[in-house]
């Protein structure tokens, strides 16, 4: 029954998480549009035209990197997927304790001697697979942060050349 609900619970916040992204690229890529639609090149120089190109620059790095944070986060929850099922089989095949015994899943049966094989298997290919998944996580984490930064230092940009181009 736990695992029910942590399972729903999970369910929610990846959903949750995954909508907030999409939200904020949708964001981002309003943001640039609008700055776009009102932006008037000049000479490039020490001018709020140059700080508000910097800023349509940096939200669109902040969008290359929300595109990354999607991607990475796709790729770990793949990657989580066969992590848990390698585990799941590696778990099922030991509480066999060598016994003959069928994987109801796919109706193959395993003898003692399958199943040593494929415990020796599935432990060379366990580590792999979570040092895959974990990197998978930390790309993900890291394309976040530099969304968040890059957006934050886009808003600042483009509010500071407005702000600028009053006293111009």
């Amino acid at each position: 029954m736990a695992t029910e609900r942590s399972d729903k619970l999970y369910e929610a916040a990846r959903d949750a998480q995954q909508k907030f992204d999409y939200f904020i690229l949708g964001v981002i890529g309003a943001v640039c549009a609008f700055i776009g639609q009102s932006f008037r090149p000049q000479e490039l120089g020490l001018n709020p035209s140059s700080l508000e190109l910097l800023a349509v620059l940096t939200l669109f790095g902040a969008g290359v990197a929300g595109f990354k944070r999607i991607e990475a986060t796709n790729r770990a929850v793949k990657m989580n997927s066969g992590y848990l099922r390698f585990q799941e089989l590696r778990g099922a095949i030991v509480s066999s304790q060598g016994a003959p015994f069928i994987n109801t899943a796919t109706g193959r049966v395993y003898s003692h001697q399958d199943a040593a094989s494929e415990v020796a298997a599935l432990d060379s290919v366990i580590p792999k697979a979570k040092v895959d998944l974990d990197k998978a996580g930390d790309d993900s984490l890291s394309a976040y942060k530099w969304r968040n930064r890059l957006l934050v230092a886009g808003f600042i940009l483009f509010i500071g050349s407005r702000v600028w181009s009053g006293y111009v």
